[in-house]
């Protein structure tokens, strides 16, 4: 049983947290908005068990003052259990996020000049280890060689050397000196370390070296068990047909299975945002949910793909998908914030950060047969007119495209030059969106992806945005162009920010969901401004991702899956393509287009 008084006022050191016959009093953070507000509340009354045990764990590890690592398969359980726990005994976090390139600097202190001065900022394990935070490291597997030792002297004693001189110390040795010298900083005796990861093998990453991972108190953290997930989605779906929860969740249990082994791992997870859109649209086929979550038809090999196909049958999941209900963008209006639907009772989950935050936000109402329901949209609804000339194949991917926009953002994958980007972009046209294009490459870093480095007119050093940051602060579409091309660290840096909308960037700022940031100011009583004023900014409601990549190669793995809703475009047939050339050209130069693609495919 868990016990969790609130009382009046947030943040108060004056509530208990008990879970069994382990309790603690609660903690007065002197940092509050660095507390983190996870999208789903905790209930006590609708948490499952298999959470409560994991927090029971957390809580006794804590009291303990012994770090954790909570390893388990790639998806958002482990970062969202965590934040979950923060949460609720109100800690605050730091975010280290590791990929290939992670150096020194991004853990300790980075250099600045400013005002002709050179000076040192700390980075988020210094700033975690002085004042007592909770410092969440998600990515442990992916820690370079020469990151090691750094990261185990700070987990064993409690030391770690800095740029500027001086030296991190543990408290217990810190007090016990008579005379402390001015270079010597004392470690909080709060501070916490809790690091997320994945198995090695047989996921992709580095094996802990048994020095450091003798430093953690490990806990497998897996998917939620079939039954209470089950009971979870119903009670917050309310109304949508069970039979096809049933089969949904029994796919993604089937990853679980020595026989899926060899396939690329599906976490469950992903289930919520699909049973989103059947809470929208209940006549949208289970086959066609299936194939957005899961793209088996370019992940496995074409042998493989009549023994995946019996198993969807087996699982009440038809091998073939019919058309079904085509939706369409029917009317746009401006609201405070973006409602996820325009029904009465429809539930918001999955569509992360949709609230109202004192943004201005705009909706769309999507109609699909005899069902409607509101998605995010741009402030210029119509757009501007677009070299699109439509054909029934894009007509329907742009449908598809509609019913995932609702609850997830998305990733088209086909061959070159099929004409994706020219899809993408009459998706943009028909919502009012305005897009930001980044196009990837595979040198890229996550740095470079989130902000760069830049020298004003007066040789002070100062951090500037990337698009894909402009863009989340504006409320535009973010094209990620080619993320084929992306190493699979510097994309898996992007994870918390695709599943939960939470983004550390590298100059300390954070981005949170706009109605975590409403709520936060609503707790602390300081306006929108003033809690951005200490480096938390609100990404606007309205924001969206859509990546295109190729539907070849290995790049789809399991810590991919589960990021965005794929969405196949084929190349056009030879009908659709005369069809479309019909429409740019007209008589001799047709009839020869015409004859030379008649010979070519004949």
């Amino acid at each position: 049983m868990i016990i969790w008084r609130v009382p009046a006022r947030f943040f108060s050191s004056s509530h208990t947290i008990k879970i069994g016959r382990v309790s603690r009093q609660g903690r007065r953070p002197l940092k509050p908005y660095l507390v983190p507000i996870t999208q789903k509340k905790f209930r006590e009354e609708s948490t499952s068990q298999t959470q409560l045990a994991h927090l029971k764990w957390l809580l006794q590890k804590d009291i303990a003052q012994q770090d954790v690592f909570l390893i388990g398969h790639p998806g958002p359980s482990r970062r969202r259990l965590a934040s979950l726990y923060c949460e609720l005994v109100n800690r605050e976090v730091e975010y280290l996020v590791l990929s290939r390139d992670t150096t020194e600097g991004d853990i300790k202190q980075r250099r600045e000049i400013t005002a002709g001065s050179s000076l040192h900022v700390a980075g988020p394990a210094v700033r975690a280890a002085v004042e007592g935070h909770a410092l969440i490291i998600e990515g442990i597997e992916r820690a370079e060689q020469n990151l090691l030792p750094l990261i185990n002297n700070l987990l064993e004693n409690r030391e770690m050397h800095l740029e500027d001189g001086r030296f991190l110390v543990a408290h217990q040795r810190y007090d016990a000196l008579e005379s402390p010298s001015s270079d010597l900083i004392r470690v909080h005796p709060d501070f916490w370390v809790i690091a997320l990861g994945v198995p090695v093998p047989p996921y992709r990453g580095y094996p802990l070296d048994p020095p450091l991972r003798s430093r953690f108190q490990a806990r497998v953290v897996q998917d939620l068990p079939f039954n209470e997930h089950k009971q979870a989605l119903l009670e917050e779906m309310n109304g949508t047909e069970e039979k096809k929860i049933h089969s949904l969740l029994s796919f993604a249990s089937f990853f679980k299975q020595s026989e899926a082994k060899a396939l690329p791992y599906l976490k469950s997870t992903v289930v919520d945002s699909l049973a989103g859109i059947l809470h929208r649209a209940p006549s949208t086929d289970i086959n066609k949910l299936v194939s957005v979550a899961y793209p088996y038809q370019q992940l496995l090999q074409p042998e493989a793909l009549p023994q995946f196909q019996t198993m969807l049958s087996s699982l009440g999941i038809p091998a073939s998908g019919v058309s079904g209900e085509r939706c369409q963008v029917v009317s746009s209006t401006g609201v405070e914030g973006v409602s996820s639907t325009g029904v009465e009772g429809v539930s918001s989950s999955g569509v992360e950060g949709v609230s109202s935050s004192g943004l201005r936000g705009h909706s769309a109402t999507v109609q699909c047969g005899r069902h409607c329901f509101s998605v995010p949209a741009g402030n210029s609804p119509g757009g501007s007119p677009s070299a699109y000339h439509p054909t029934p194949q894009q007509e329907t991917l742009l449908s598809d495209m509609l019913l995932s926009h609702a609850v997830s953002d998305i990733c088209v994958i086909g061959p070159t030059g099929c004409g994706k980007s020219i899809v993408v972009e009459e998706f943009a046209r028909r919502l009012g969106y305005e897009t930001d294009t980044v196009v990837l490459y595979s040198d890229m870093t996550s740095r470079d992806l989130l902000q760069y480095r830049h020298t004003d007119a007066d040789g002070n050093t100062i951090w500037k945005h990337s698009p894909l940051v402009r863009a989340a602060l504006t409320g535009k579409l973010l094209v990620l162009d080619s993320v084929h091309k992306l190493h699979h660290t510097t994309l898996a840096t992007l994870a918390s920010f695709c599943e939960d909308r939470v983004l550390s960037l590298p100059d300390g700022t954070r981005l949170i969901p706009a109605a975590a940031h409403s709520e936060t100011c609503e707790r602390l009583g300081i306006t929108a401004d003033q809690l951005s004023s200490q480096g938390v900014l609100p990404i606007h409601p309205a924001f969206r991702i859509i990546a295109s990549g190729s539907e070849k190669g290995d790049w789809i793995t399991p810590e991919v899956l589960g990021l965005w809703h794929f969405h196949h475009h084929a190349p056009l047939n030879l009908d659709h393509q005369l069809q479309l050339i019909s429409r740019l050209v007209s008589g001799l130069l047709l009839s020869f287009i015409t004859l030379t693609s008649t010979i070519m495919h004949p």
